[in-house]
């Protein structure tokens, strides 16, 4: 009788395939197709195939959009339990395997989100990405040889404000935090400021061009994308394909 215990061929079997050493044993998910269909991936919210999948602490799984709509406070719209953190992000494993387990009604629910930004309507999924693009670029703004005269960074990183009354050369500035809170502020250098003056935010020129042409980039991107998923749908809806001609004129302006 063998001495071996009975999960030795499990182990030579992974040895076999070069999973022995390593940290981690390769999962295979492929049964996942045959045990799984599209009605086990329906969002609770709008009760379709998930698009763009959210997973709260909960375990619950909302489409972001789904989630954005229902709640500003990121609470669970099922059970109420609370979502720490100032977002939510999208899990890309799901968000792959959905694509690629679904592919046409993935498409269907891109293209209906497309046809409600393009039509105007109040996608706020997109907007706030946009918004958080923005962020992420003045963020990293660096004004030069200017200091806060509140705080005393220097130099003034992010949003910057500056006093449009003072009239020293110097001038009287403050970061984004010091102006937000607010309060009765002395400049660094005596400068006769007063709460009653006027602060305008300060954005630098090439600043604005880089926002202006990342919206730019996004939006062309997006209407790559939408074309591209159009043609590669079954669905030959008329009217989901007029919802992106009268665009062509505006992308061709930026495309040629």
């Amino acid at each position: 009788m063998s001495d071996k215990p009975a999960s030795a061929p499990a182990l030579n079997s992974q040895k076999e395939n070069g999973y022995a050493d390593k940290r981690y044993t390769q999962v295979d998910s492929s049964f996942m197709d045959d045990k799984l269909t599209i009605d086990d991936f329906n969002c609770p919210s709008c009760n379709d195939l998930l698009y763009r999948p959210v997973v709260l602490n909960c375990g619950e799984v909302f489409c972001k959009s789904c989630l954005k709509r229902t709640t500003k406070a990121f609470y669970c719209p099922s059970c109420k339990s609370s979502n720490p953190g100032s977002s939510v992000h999208v899990c890309l494993e799901l968000h792959q395997y959905l694509e690629s387990a679904f592919p046409v009604d993935y498409n269907r629910r891109r293209l209906a989100h497309s046809a409600i930004y393009v039509s105007g309507g109040d996608d706020e999924d997109q907007n706030n990405e946009s918004a958080e693009a923005a962020d992420n670029i003045i963020s990293r703004i660096r004004h030069a040889q200017v200091g806060c005269d509140g705080c005393g960074m220097f130099p003034i990183e992010g949003v910057r404000y500056r006093c449009t009354e003072c009239i020293e050369k110097i001038g009287f500035d403050l970061c984004g935090s010091c102006y937000k809170h607010g309060g009765y502020v002395i400049g660094r250098f005596n400068q006769e400021h007063h709460p009653q003056h006027h602060m305008e935010q300060i954005c630098p020129q090439e600043v604005h061009h880089i926002l202006n042409l990342n919206i730019q980039n996004g939006f062309i991107q997006r209407r790559r994308q939408q074309q591209h998923a159009l043609h590669e749908s079954n669905d030959h809806n008329s009217q989901q394909r007029n919802l992106f001609s009268d665009l062509d004129d505006y992308i061709a302006s930026f495309i040629g």
